[in-house]
């Protein structure tokens, strides 16, 4: 995709994507032309607010908006460098936050240093954890990245490990989970997902609650199993709420966890035909 911008007469040489705790996404562009232009077109990610286009001495630079994308009229300038904030690239459901998009460029995500990443739809390039903030960086394309921010832990005075372990440690867990959720989820496409019937599985078991229902057709649409993680970006709840979701199918007899990766796998148990002893 970044041939486009190419075509388009320019390149994006850095797209970076700061996100705040209360989801506004400040989105700031790095853009070098390719000859001399009268104007460009750049692809907007959402609506735009307070937009600020400047050259490479700093200058403000005119720009129209027209459906979607930004027009600038370059006057001679080689260098631009783009800002504006949005609110359309972040959804919140209870405590898990889901920013998704489409970039036609790399795009390196700045997200809150408390902030841990539960789902990502592709493998990211890279990792870097500071005391500012967590930086995902995303190959071009369609981004969906689920996270939830954790109360930050205050470190007692003596004792303890060092910040640095945490950060690390951090990056580590997040890379953990999602080479395991993706590295499932090649192997899971691979395999020809065994052949449930959701009505079979809830003959019988009219008492069962409406949202334990639609967790059951998640799994059978997902092939019979689903991490925890992808549960909770799918139906956007949090984890306390899931988790009693999938132990009330646990206690039904129709779904077992096991763990991969670390991560809980949640799947139909092998075997089950949804009809109880007896009926």
């Amino acid at each position: 995709m970044q041939a486009v911008s190419a075509q388009l007469g320019y390149q994006v040489e850095e797209a970076t994507l700061t996100v705040y705790r209360d989801g506004v996404v400040a989105v700031a562009l790095e853009v070098a032309m390719e000859g001399e232009l009268a104007s460009i077109r750049l692809p907007l990610l959402g609506t735009p607010e307070a937009i600020l286009v400047l050259d490479e001495e700093g200058s403000p630079i005119d720009f129209t908006v027209e459906d979607g994308w930004l027009k600038i009229y370059l006057f001679g300038a080689s260098n631009l460098k783009v800002y504006y904030q949005t609110q359309d690239l972040t959804s919140k459901r209870g405590t898990l936050w889901t920013l998704s998009f489409v970039s036609p460029w790399k795009t390196r995500i700045l997200l809150p240093s408390d902030a841990y990443v539960t789902d990502v739809n592709v493998l990211p390039e890279g990792f870097t954890a500071s005391e500012q903030n967590l930086l995902v960086e995303m190959p071009p394309g369609e981004v969906e990245l689920s996270y939830v921010l954790e109360p930050t832990v205050v470190m007692p005075p003596s004792g303890g490990f060092p910040k640095l372990y945490l950060y690390v440690g951090a990056i580590l867990s997040a890379a953990i989970t999602l080479s395991a959720i993706l590295w499932f989820r090649r192997r899971r496409k691979r395999t020809a997902p065994p052949a449930v019937n959701l009505e079979e599985l809830l003959r019988g078991r009219e008492h069962l609650r409406p949202d334990d229902r639609e967790l059951l057709g998640f799994l059978v649409e997902s092939g019979g199993q689903a991490f925890e993680a992808e549960i909770r970006s799918h139906f956007r709840l949090p984890k306390t709420t899931v988790w009693r979701m999938i132990k009330r199918l646990e206690r039904e007899g129709l779904v077992e966890v096991s763990k991969v990766g670390g991560q809980n796998l949640v799947k139909i148990r092998a075997g089950e035909t949804g009809v109880p002893e007896g009926s």
